[in-house]
């Protein structure tokens, strides 16, 4: 996302107004620097509480993949952040100065709709990481509690409940534990 310094000086001066000075409508308008560093909203409740539960399903696969959430990677030539993504078994340079986005393609990438998110955008950005060369885009919406498999060449399969299996990677996740509210 690109922001000029005059949008960016309003925008930091409208974050910085009190809250009780604005309407509600004005704080809802509001860009957070969550917002400018990550081109995408801020997560609430069900977005984290889905993104953990996802997380957790996929750790258990740690011995054959890295899960990484919120990670800079480029694909079809920008910059994104998906919530997720799955990689091959990956060593970590733990001591580097500086990371560099990642290059090359998840074999899963997902996208948990935010409470401001579209359908659309989703799926422009799954769309992105596919034809990137990711294996598999996972769009989750969680308010109606469904995760759509996005493949290339191949029509988006939603699933409501059960085991949802990428057939290329073996792994699983159960859509009642990341639906799970306790």
């Amino acid at each position: 996302m690109c922001v000029s310094v005059i949008e960016m000086s309003n925008i930091s001066k409208k974050i910085m107004e009190p809250i009780a000075t604005r309407t509600p409508s004005e704080i809802v308008e509001t860009v957070s620097q969550y917002e400018l560093e990550r081109g995408k909203p801020v997560p609430r409740e069900r977005h984290s509480l889905v993104q953990a539960n996802i997380i957790g399903q996929l750790y258990t696969y740690r011995s054959q993949y890295t899960v990484l959430s919120e990670i800079d990677i480029v694909a079809d030539g920008k910059p994104y952040t998906p919530d997720i993504c799955l990689y091959p078994k990956r060593s970590i340079n733990w001591t580097a100065e500086v990371e560099q986005p990642i290059t090359d393609p998840p074999l899963i990438a997902v996208e948990i709709m935010s409470q401001t998110q579209t359908v659309e955008q989703l799926m422009k950005k799954a769309n992105a990481y596919l034809n990137a060369g990711a294996g598999a885009a996972w769009v989750v919406i969680p308010s109606l509690q469904t995760l759509t498999v996005m493949k290339r060449n191949a029509k988006p399969d939603t699933h409501t409940r059960g085991i949802v299996k990428d057939d290329a990677t073996g792994v699983e996740v159960n859509l009642d534990e990341i639906f799970r509210t306790s």
